[in-house]
């Protein structure tokens, strides 16, 4: 018997945390996080980006990016930054990320130079950690992010992290502690078919009003 990916989330949450101490990392409603560790982390439709993991002691890496309402000629857009990899370091800790206020386009481009994260634990200190924009040139609708991170911790540079670092879960298939949740696509090839690339592109193009009526819509059927 298969249960879906959300319940075997939240249960590695429960039966990961009572056998060990880990960073128990939350990010802001705001932010995508969108891969820990070079995985990225599973979500069960585009609508509901995962906004909590448990990682293990010690050096993380996370990819996060974040989307954020900017006045522009004409009325209000939603704008996403560039995807940010950030690494820190955390031991038995609740890490929470969150990024300043951003409301113009200056602003955007600003923030896209680094280094302007939040990162805190639960009593409010700052957490040291160094960032770097995941840029890839051309127009894009979908990315291997799993792959761009790979090639990345394959440089060796101050971002890059070892192979042997794993997102703490529960694995459905073997039942073991710190295996990676699976990356598993409905579409057995790895790819998207068009269709779904293309409702991804235009609602993330979407204003939020747009967007709510979508899922309402989609909820209907």
């Amino acid at each position: 018997m298969r249960f879906s990916s959300t319940v075997f989330y939240m249960f590695s949450l429960i039966f990961s945390s009572s056998l060990m101490a880990d960073v128990k990392l939350s990010v802001g409603s705001d932010i995508s996080l969108i891969a820990v560790n070079g995985y990225e982390v599973e979500s069960k439709s585009f609508f509901d980006n995962k906004k909590t993991a448990i990682l293990p002691n010690g050096k993380n890496q996370i990819l996060v990016k974040y989307s954020t309402e900017i006045k522009q000629a004409g009325g209000l857009e939603i704008e996403s930054t560039d995807a940010h990899v950030l690494v820190f370091t955390a031991v038995d800790q609740d890490v929470q990320l969150s990024a300043p206020t951003i409301k113009k386009v200056s602003e955007l481009r600003q923030f896209n130079r680094g280094d302007t994260w939040i990162l805190k634990d639960s009593a409010g200190n700052s957490i040291t950690y160094l960032s770097q924009a995941l840029v890839k040139d051309g127009f894009q609708i979908n990315r291997n992010y799993e792959q761009e991170l790979s090639k990345l911790n394959q440089s060796g540079g101050a971002i890059a992290i070892g192979n042997s670092l794993k997102l703490t879960g529960f694995s459905s298939e073997s039942g073991e502690i710190n295996k990676p949740f699976s990356n598993e696509k409905n579409n057995k090839s790895g790819s998207l078919n068009l269709p779904e690339t293309l409702l991804r592109y235009w609602y993330l193009h979407a204003d939020l009003e747009t967007r709510e009526r979508f899922k309402t819509w989609v909820k209907g059927k």
